[in-house]
């Protein structure tokens, strides 16, 4: 998805690979937080409203967005209801890739998960 901010978005590094995201227009700041999913040259980048006394070296994140394979599942089980009910199972699902939605691809189907990395990984 693609956003036109009515103002420049300037990041400021805090280091340990966290940035403030300066928005002045209102508008823009919820397009930003509530958009969607933002990724940049492939990379997922996790956005949440700047907590007060942030400390970037003692920042922790709960969950995390990953991508998950799941391999040789059978054809009929892209039924949209089957799949969904596969994948909610797994966690929050955030994305699908193109192949997996177009059934293009049956070696193994791809979808970017919420993981909450307080509990084990599930196989």
């Amino acid at each position: 998805m693609l956003i036109k901010l009515k103002e420049d978005l300037r990041l400021i590094d805090l280091g340990y690979d966290f940035f403030f995201a300066k928005l002045e227009n209102d508008k823009d700041y919820e397009q930003v937080i509530k958009g969607g999913l933002w990724f940049n040259g492939g990379r997922f980048l996790a956005m949440r409203k700047r907590a007060p006394n942030f400390k970037a070296l003692e920042a922790t994140f709960d969950f995390v967005a990953m991508w998950v394979r799941l391999h040789e599942l059978p054809i009929e089980y892209y039924n949209p209801n089957i799949f969904t009910k596969i994948v909610w199972s797994l966690g929050v699902p955030l994305w699908t890739d193109s192949f997996t939605m177009s059934s293009e691809r049956g070696k193994f189907t791809r979808l970017c998960m919420q993981v909450d990395l307080n509990k084990p990984l599930r196989k």
